[in-house]
């Protein structure tokens, strides 16, 4: 289901520059979807998202339904693989 989002948010690039979110105003999409500030970090002009393996859908949803209206640019999951 998250790799899904990454390939719709991979194939849709923006045809204007994305603004560059910093940490604060990452926190403030983390408290509007009522999620941990630690799933996502802006790393070197990119922001990566690390939800918890059990997070809910409609979190993760909501912090790219977020992320995606304030042209955030590209991201990336980190941590959803499963081990097995």
């Amino acid at each position: 289901m998250i790799m899904l989002a990454v390939a719709l948010l991979a194939t849709t690039s923006p045809p204007y520059k994305p603004l560059r979110l910093n940490q604060h105003q990452l926190d403030a999409v983390s408290d509007g979807c009522s999620t941990p500030r630690t799933w996502l970090r802006d790393v070197g002009g990119f922001i990566h998202i690390q939800p918890e393996p059990k997070a809910r859908y409609d979190q993760i949803d909501c912090v790219l339904a977020k992320l995606k209206k304030r042209h955030a640019g590209y991201m990336g999951f980190e941590g959803n693989e499963a081990v097995k």
